[in-house]
């Protein structure tokens, strides 16, 4: 396609793009392969339809186009963001490669929550290999990599030294006029090196036709890779179901319901693979996080169960998180990852306060059940004004709709869920957990000492 040719179809495009009253303006990009229109809509509070119904009305819209294959993408991080699902199908057999990228991408193609699906190969434009004919060039004696730089010097050009002028410095380049170079049938007239006689010298040339022939092939336009593989991405847009759902439901059919063939591989690819290695990432970091945490109270109490017993509120928190979530109808992402991570400091907060105070009283004399019931007295009031404060502050995060706040909502949303039962069960589950800790310690005391006396006496006797 022409720049004038993409230009003309931009321009339809743009057309029908600002019938809708919600788009404010259009930036376009056109290039002879790829056509890229942004359209900005109006801020949420002015218009009654979402970012992807308007999506969904303009790909309907625009299916109409003839000669485009055709992608609509409704997100909040500019132009440049992909589609919401990709694969990545890598391979070194390029026919083994393209016919099961086909055969995947008609499988998405039938599936109505699939919109947009593509892959990324496209052909290029028609090239001429010359073919070279090996027996008569064995017969002949004709050297094939000197026929080809013979071709290459006369019909592209070499470089033949340096001329300078005026204290500037020009490449002198060599090659066959314009005239002499512009069609295949110039290629009939070129002759190339044959078979030498005992001294080396030339008996004759031969005729670059005669031991060669033309095959019209179409390339691709461009080649990608992955891990030093071919490979062929294929990606689409998801309507009317959740992203991982149709992602988790995919991932499994390419990989187990398809015939793969040997030597072709299959896995996640763009923002997919992203958001895996950073949910690794994440878990890690929130793994960790607990570890150290619970090093730094067994420092700070000077004892192994004491922070058992508070570690027994994190569960707690995770329930109010996922059940935040699911009420809120949000999906579990990187945001309410980082918001699960802040709630493990804030929850294990309350229990610190629970314990702390509760060793305070015993160490003046109370028993662990008197501690425990005045610690519980004691400590709400600041516990309830700590969480309530987090909560209200994570509110504007939860119920904000203006631009991006569909990708911090679900922060909110898990650390709102969490606080809440976890300082509801904290109260609860804390005490007894503390108080069982403390009976198995006493426990285990006993026993020891009872040993201890056992083998005193009978050393004694």
């Amino acid at each position: 396609m022409t720049l004038q040719a993409g230009g003309e179809k931009a321009k339809e495009i743009e057309e029908r793009l600002k019938k809708y009253p919600e788009v404010t303006h259009v930036y376009t990009t056109v290039s002879s392969e790829h056509i890229s229109i942004y359209a900005k809509l109006t801020e949420k509070q002015e218009r009654e339809k979402s970012s992807k119904q308007i999506a969904s009305e303009m790909r309907e819209d625009l299916k109409g186009i003839a000669g485009i294959e055709l992608a609509v993408k409704a997100g909040s991080l500019g132009p440049s963001e992909g589609k919401d699902v990709s694969f990545v199908i890598m391979g070194n057999d390029d026919e083994a490669l393209q016919g099961f990228a086909m055969k995947a991408k008609q499988i998405l193609s039938q599936d109505p929550h699939a919109k947009d699906v593509a892959i990324n190969v496209k052909t290029g434009k028609t090239e001429t290999k010359l073919e070279v004919d090996r027996d008569k060039v064995s017969d002949l004696g004709v050297n094939t990599s000197l026929a080809a730089a013979t071709i290459q010097a006369l019909f592209d050009g070499i470089d033949a030294g340096k001329f300078e002028y005026a204290g500037d410095r020009y490449n002198v380049r060599v090659s066959l006029p314009d005239n002499q170079r512009k069609s295949l049938d110039n290629l009939d007239g070129i002759y190339v090196s044959g078979s030498t006689d005992k001294n080396g010298v030339n008996e004759k040339l031969v005729p670059l036709a005669n031991v060669t022939k033309k095959v019209l092939s179409t390339s691709y336009s461009s080649i990608h890779r992955y891990d030093r593989l071919r490979q062929i991405e294929l990606s689409a847009n998801v309507e009317g179901i959740a992203v991982g759902d149709f992602l988790e439901k995919y991932r499994n059919k390419l990989k187990d319901g398809l015939d793969i063939p040997k030597g072709v591989i299959v896995k996640d690819g763009g923002m997919n693979e992203a958001m895996s290695e950073g949910f690794a990432s994440l878990v890690t970091a929130l793994l960790m996080g607990i570890l150290f945490m619970f090093l730094v109270m067994a420092m700070q109490f000077e004892s192994f169960l004491d922070p058992i017993a508070i570690m027994f509120s994190l569960p707690m928190a995770l329930i109010g998180a996922v059940l935040g979530l699911y009420i809120a109808g949000s999906e579990m992402s990187i945001m309410s990852l980082i918001g699960i991570i802040l709630l493990m400091g804030l929850v294990a907060k309350n229990g610190i306060l629970l314990i702390d105070f509760t060793k305070q009283r015993r160490n003046e004399g109370l028993s662990v059940k008197e501690a425990l019931i005045e610690a519980g007295a004691v400590r709400l009031r600041p516990i309830l004004m700590t969480t309530l404060a987090m909560i209200f502050g994570m509110i504007p995060v939860a119920i904000a709709n203006g631009a991006g706040a569909e990708m911090r909502a679900p922060m909110g949303h898990a650390v709102i869920g969490g606080l809440i039962t976890s300082t509801l069960l904290t109260l609860f589950i804390v005490p007894v957990v503390y108080s069982l800790l403390d009976d198995m310690k006493k426990k285990f005391r006993r026993n020891t000492k009872k040993t201890a006396y056992e083998k005193r006496d009978i050393s004694l006797n």
